[in-house]
């Protein structure tokens, strides 16, 4: 596949898994060996990767990521994000605070056969 494509993955990835909560979209987009890397200290395959999604998406149900700047280079694409939501329920022994909470960060995904293998 070429950037552009491999963008609208990752871009498909963002709006529709995390921004919109259509993990039945992970089918599409996950390669079946996916690994998913700094989301804790285990790596995530495809079913791990769902169920973050899931628990993010119920500590914060107004979830929201923009990408701020995407690079695309060959199998990789690399994005700085700002993602904010309402802190609605105990996440790592924080009660809920009913507050919007910013982060920003970023991620690097390699692509495969047109499906995202690695993030």
């Amino acid at each position: 596949m070429d950037a552009a494509s491999n963008e609208e993955l990752v871009r498909r990835l963002v709006t529709e898994v995390w921004n919109e909560g259509q993990t039945e979209e992970l089918d599409d987009l996950l390669a079946p060996d996916f690994v998913g890397r700094g989301f804790g200290p285990e790596n995530l395959d495809r079913d791990g990767y769902e169920e973050f999604v899931i628990e993010h998406r119920e500590i914060f149900p107004d979830l929201e990521f923009v990408l701020d700047d995407v690079i695309c280079a060959d199998d990789r694409m690399a994005n700085r994000w700002t993602r904010v939501g309402t802190h609605q329920k105990l996440i790592t022994g924080i009660e809920p605070t009913g507050n919007g909470i910013p982060v920003s960060g970023m991620a690097i995904h390699r692509l495969t056969d047109g499906l995202i293998a690695e993030a």
